[in-house]
């Protein structure tokens, strides 16, 4: 049999300066998400730390903080996110 995956909305950030302070407060409402500089210079490389159900998994600088319908985050690298999705409005 042969499938097509039905279309959801999903609500996604990435990873950059432009989204630090929705970023932040992702980190500080959601148990075992943290968000960090991990930079020694005056360019920010922030990365977040995500609990999934397979673990703790790290978004890095570019990649996608996405939340799923269950409303359970994870990340998805930029390359993959934006090649399997498109922006249909600013907030869902």
């Amino acid at each position: 049999m042969i499938y097509r995956k039905l279309p959801i909305l999903i609500e996604a950030y990435q990873v950059n300066a432009d989204n630090y302070g929705t970023l932040l407060m992702i980190s500080e409402t959601e148990t075992g998400v943290e968000l960090w500089d991990d930079s020694e210079t005056s360019d920010h490389d922030y990365k977040m730390q995500i609990p999934t159900q397979n673990g703790l998994v790290i978004a890095h600088m570019g990649d996608y903080v996405c939340r799923d319908i269950q409303g359970k985050f994870y990340p998805c690298n930029q390359a993959v996110f934006e090649a399997t999705h498109e922006q249909v409005k600013e907030n869902l």
